[in-house]
């Protein structure tokens, strides 16, 4: 219920394809949309059917040159680093960093200008760093649309990080950039997400969101000790600080693992819902 995609009712009717002239409009519609909506034209922005990693290995598959993983500590560091690794693009002294803006394994936000940044579960709460050259983030968790859709920007004058694959590869960020430039998708792609992405941003107001996260995390720490620095889109405590029959009422994320942190989304639900939330756990300390 409080987990990183967002609560959200869509109803759609599919009546046309990923290669259509209509689907081409939706295409173009989004990304012009995002763009202005978060005062990034600096950008190239491309799709990728997929979720947030899927885009992050894109980017770090196509890099012409390697990169260092820097940042803090966490399981999103530490996948990264080995992909880069394990895909030969990893050089610990190269000039180009890579790093996880909010880690969310620790709740831990890191900041560098320049760079390639995993932007995927902290934007567009926390800015994007100066001079950065990419980042990544997806349809679903802040931005609230359904899952299954990468959002790679580029800045315009970094495309040279990158190189062209002389083979047809779904890891290719130049061949998505191909079909980018003609409104399309190199490979089928689900159309009522763009329907659906293009419906949530047109209500979409940062600050109302910002506004939305801090309240939310101002609740919940006031009832929790909260293991990372507040406020934050995702808060992590010990699955000793409430009963575990409250989180499996409520499906706290990590209620059903063996992992010893349950982690609240704060900007996934509607506020009412975390206040229901917070009353049962205030009563349950109670008794």
């Amino acid at each position: 219920m409080f987990g990183p995609n967002s609560i959200s009712e869509f109803s759609y009717d599919m009546r046309y394809s990923h290669r259509t002239n209509k689907f081409k409009n939706l295409y173009k519609n989004c990304k012009e949309l995002i763009l202005k909506k978060f005062d990034l034209s600096e950008y190239d922005l491309i799709f990728a059917p997929g979720s947030g990693t899927t885009g992050m290995e894109i980017v770090i598959s196509s890099l012409k040159d390697k990169i260092q993983v820097t940042g803090n500590e966490g399981k999103f560091k530490t996948r990264w680093f080995e992909y880069a690794k394990n895909n030969d693009k990893y050089n610990k002294n190269s000039n180009l960093n890579l790093f996880c803006q909010l880690e969310t394994s620790t709740g831990e936000v890191h900041y560098e200008e320049a760079g390639i940044v995993d932007a995927i579960s902290s934007f567009p709460y926390y800015k994007i760093p100066k001079d950065t050259k990419c980042f990544v983030t997806c349809s679903n968790k802040q931005l609230g649309a359904f899952p299954g859709l990468a959002l790679i920007f580029v800045r315009k004058d970094s495309w040279n990080i990158f190189e062209k694959k002389d083979y047809f590869c779904t890891k290719d960020i130049m061949l998505y950039k191909k079909y980018s430039e003609e409104n399309q998708t190199p490979t089928t792609c689900p159309v009522q997400i763009f329907s659906q992405l293009k419906k949530v941003l047109k209500s979409f107001n940062v600050k109302s969101h910002r506004k939305k996260i801090n309240k939310n995390c101002d609740m919940v720490s006031s009832t929790v000790k909260i293991n990372n620095d507040m406020p934050c889109p995702v808060i992590n405590f010990s699955k000793k600080e409430i009963p575990k029959k409250i989180a499996f009422k409520y499906e706290l994320y990590n209620h059903n693992n063996e992992k010893k942190i349950y982690q609240i989304f704060s900007y996934s639900n509607k506020t009412k819902k975390y206040k229901q939330l917070l009353k049962d756990i205030k009563n349950a300390k109670r008794y």
